[in-house]
């Protein structure tokens, strides 16, 4: 099976499917009445019946109606990629992956993703209020977010030890 992907605005699909259903509608009309008759050999006809039968349109309107639904509804979560360092500027900056429960309001969201990226670093890097005892709070004073970019972003190359 052959998969391709197309992003049309729903205008444009619109017109796809009123093409679609008139070749259908134009093919309802020829094939029993006129391809024999214009010459068409017997496995063409079979072809255009096939085609009349309208299996890829059907599928299309199927995955159509499908993504529709799927499409306006809000993701549940946003993924953002966070840069953590000490705020006095030492040691290497923490960078990874983070994801928050999305909300309305983008400020929110963001001041949200922020502190989640303080605490996830806290915690790779060990940090606690008390060092002695593993089940005490994670520590995030002293980290700053430097920033957040939108999805998951993979860094190809980081050298930060001109910082040293």
């Amino acid at each position: 099976m052959t998969m391709k992907t197309a992003t049309l605005t729903s205008d444009q699909w619109a017109d796809i499917m009123q093409l679609v259903g008139r070749g259908e509608s134009d093919l309802a009309e020829y094939v029993p009445h006129y391809a024999d008759k214009d010459g068409y050999e017997p496995g063409e006809v079979d072809e255009l019946e096939r085609l009349l039968r309208g299996e890829a349109s059907a599928a299309l309107s199927k995955q159509l109606a499908d993504d529709t639904g799927a499409s306006s509804e809000a993701p549940a979560t946003r993924s953002y990629t966070a840069f953590c360092q000490e705020s006095n500027g030492t040691g290497t900056i923490w960078i990874s992956s983070i994801e928050v429960d999305a909300q309305e309001d983008r400020d929110k969201e963001l001041a949200k993703a922020e502190e989640q990226a303080k605490y996830e670093c806290a915690c790779d890097w060990g940090r606690l209020t008390d060092p002695d005892d593993e089940d005490s709070p994670l520590d995030i004073t002293g980290i700053v977010c430097m920033g957040l970019a939108d999805g998951d972003v993979n860094i190809a190359m980081w050298d930060d030890t001109h910082l040293e």
